[in-house]
């Protein structure tokens, strides 16, 4: 690995670091927890902070992701192509549902937060667009990490399960997702919310991202999952369709069986 090449995968790891950080960190503090040598660490703040990426706290001292990265990422989710495709479906699905409709993106090993419309029934969900999921975590990644290839199921990190659910029985849980094509989780980010999703495709035998209809359990009981699973489907089915992507979805289908 070339100097320039180590010191590029550096600065990432320190943006990634302070980006996921609720508070300013130093530099003592960024070397211990990147284990990254001092000098390296100066230097590259530096570097971030002429550029306009990070900021000192004007107290601290220490320092802070600024938003520019949040400008240039909000301006690459409004242009994204699949956009205005999913906007539109999730929104009439939120408005026939009455439940919070959310859309995501695959982004192993997580998934992320791409669009969300909120529903009358739903859940005020306190999610930012943009913010990203372990794939095992919830209803929305485990739609995806269903139909993923065996040997990338295998590679996820099994310690963000749902709530309830051990190591050992995720291949049934798996398996059952694929059986009936949507999955479910009560309280796997907060207690009384529960979830169905469903996975859409696009360019990739691999899915896309998935569909997620939610609300507190009052209004989303487990008893609805059956109807609602069904017209969750025709959406995805729809923006499959709408996006092209519905060879790849027959394609990864047949690989399941």
């Amino acid at each position: 690995m070339t100097r320039g090449s180590s010191t590029l995968l550096k600065s990432i790891r320190i943006v990634e670091y302070l980006a996921a950080e609720s508070e300013p960190r130093g530099i003592t503090q960024i070397t211990d927890a990147l284990k990254i040598e001092k000098s390296a660490v100066q230097r590259i703040l530096y570097t971030l902070s002429q550029a306009g990426y990070v900021e000192q706290d004007g107290g601290s001292r220490k320092y802070k992701m600024s938003l520019l990265l949040w400008s240039l990422g909000s301006g690459i989710i409004a242009r994204h192509p699949a956009l205005r495709v999913v906007h539109s479906m999730i929104r009439m699905a939120s408005q026939k549902t009455g439940y919070t409709v959310i859309a995501t993106k695959l982004l192993y090993p997580h998934f992320i937060y791409l669009e969300k419309v909120e529903g009358l029934k739903g859940h005020l969900l306190s999610i930012s667009l943009g913010e990203t999921m372990p794939l095992l975590r919830t209803a929305g990644g485990l739609a995806i990490a269903a139909y993923l290839p065996p040997q990338v199921l295998a590679s996820l990190p099994r310690d963000h399960l749902p709530i309830g659910r051990e190591p050992e029985t995720l291949e049934g849980a798996i398996r059952a997702i694929r059986r009936r094509g949507y999955a479910t989780t009560e309280g796997a980010i907060r207690t009384n919310v529960n979830s169905l999703a469903v996975p859409v495709w696009w360019q990739s035998t691999e899915p896309f991202g998935s569909i997620i209809f939610t609300a507190e359990d009052g209004a989303m009981p487990q008893d609805s999952y059956a109807p609602l699973a069904e017209y969750a489907q025709y959406v995805s089915t729809e923006i499959t369709n709408a996006l092209g992507g519905d060879k790849y979805r027959r394609a990864c289908l047949n690989q399941f069986g």
